[in-house]
């Protein structure tokens, strides 16, 4: 995936946030080696029987996870969006998955958000067609 870099907000961590930002950040980047298809059912399946994020939790995670792991606050938006999902399973809350391109100019893309709302993202992703999308939080 490739988009506009820039370095995402990171901050200090407590010692279990460091744990599970960790795991997190880790699992994500074995699980993104995987074809499209088995990744996304893969998180569909894990985030089954959650309930919806809020969008605080989420961009906490997000925080999280670029605060422990470089490439994710950097141009990892893959292992970003994918760890984030990770934390949510954890906590059996999640939010929407998404991983889409804009062709003109040309940019590949994965996200989270929470009704309908990216969460920490600056770029605009409403031209972006996207290619899969896992829904969170089933269980509302």
């Amino acid at each position: 995936m490739s988009s506009p870099v820039r370095m995402e907000k990171r901050t200090k961590l407590s010692f279990k946030n460091k744990i599970t930002a960790f795991f997190c950040a880790n699992v994500s980047f074995f699980l993104i080696r995987l074809p499209p298809k088995k990744l996304s059912k893969i998180i569909e399946k894990l985030s089954k029987r959650t309930q919806s994020a809020t969008p605080a939790e989420v961009e906490q995670w997000r925080t999280y996870i670029n605060s422990i792991n470089v490439r994710c606050a950097g141009n990892g938006c893959l292992q970003r969006s994918v760890a984030v999902m990770l934390w949510g399973i954890i906590a059996r809350r999640t939010p929407d998955w998404i991983s889409g391109f804009q062709v003109s100019p040309f940019i590949a893309h994965a996200w989270v958000k929470i009704d309908g709302k990216p969460i920490g993202e600056e770029i605009d992703l409403s031209k972006f067609q996207k290619i899969i999308f896992v829904k969170g939080g089933k269980d509302k």
